[in-house]
């Protein structure tokens, strides 16, 4: 694909993307990798998704991340899916292989990573409580159980779908708080902005957890973490998260090790600033 006599084009693919931070991420990745490559954010919307015009859209990419709510539907659309990922169910990177677009979750690292930081603060990893039910809630799913947590339940509007697919774990809807639980994963959009706060939450749905994990990164501070922080509840956003993936991502796409812990660093440096 031309890869060393023109820029190679990545990006982002996603339905509303104002908020997020990958270009500037990516962007300066590429600079302190010495890589001649861009970055851009493609919004589609549900209807287009699936279109011809799209799909040559991404195909004329070198790489590409994807986001809510894409994770889970991007995947019939790709010619190869890494075994990891497919077991997982959900992609947050594809690498275009010479024509042939490639899944891959590299979330699943940022999600552990993240956990490690903060492990400490996870009383006896008894019960988890997910929040979601998308690609992002698989990926915690799988990211949990690995970090031993006992007892895994999840919470989502449709308890009965839930249910369907994840048969072997427990699904309630939102009326069920509070749980008592050492940990609670937020999977979904809710409280990055007051405009899609479900006012289903309150402070007393934080009132008997350890500890929140909140995937969102943007605002730092996310409107569930305030609750649960009135509550006296430790908490973390998804910004570890967002820069591990983002590097174990370039690793796939330029197909070379990196640094990790060091561009962490500087990555979380640049977010902050």
């Amino acid at each position: 694909m031309g890869w060393h006599t023109m820029k190679a084009k990545f990006g982002l693919l996603g339905e509303v993307l104002g908020y997020s931070l990958s270009p500037k991420i990516h962007e300066w990745l590429f600079g302190a990798l010495q890589l001649d490559a861009r970055y851009d954010l493609i919004e589609i919307s549900r209807e287009a998704f699936a279109h011809e015009e799209t799909m040559e859209k991404l195909r004329s990419l070198n790489g590409f991340n994807v986001t809510i709510p894409y994770k889970e539907m991007m995947i019939p659309l790709l010619d190869e899916i890494d075994s990891f990922a497919a077991e997982i169910g959900a992609v947050n990177t594809v690498l275009n292989q010479g024509g042939k677009l490639v899944g891959y979750n590299t979330d699943y690292y940022g999600f552990l990573e993240s956990l490690k930081g903060v492990q400490d603060k996870l009383g006896q990893k008894k019960t988890a409580v997910i929040l979601g039910t998308g690609g992002a809630a698989k990926m915690a799913l799988r990211g949990l159980e690995a970090f031993g947590f006992e007892k895994i339940v999840f919470i989502s509007r449709n308890p009965i779908e839930a249910s369907k697919k994840f048969v072997n774990y427990e699904c309630y809807d939102y009326s069920v708080a509070p749980i008592i639980a050492d940990i609670m994963v937020n999977c979904t959009p809710t409280g990055q902005n007051p405009a899609n706060m479900d006012m289903t939450f309150d402070a007393s749905w934080f009132s008997k957890i350890n500890f929140f994990f909140d995937l969102n990164y943007n605002p730092s501070e996310t409107l569930l973490m305030k609750l649960a922080q009135s509550q006296g509840v430790q908490t973390m956003n998804g910004m570890r998260m967002l820069a591990v993936q983002a590097i174990k991502a370039e690793e796939i796409w330029w197909n070379r090790n990196m640094d990790v812990d060091a561009l962490v660093k500087e990555v979380i440096k640049l977010i902050r600033s």
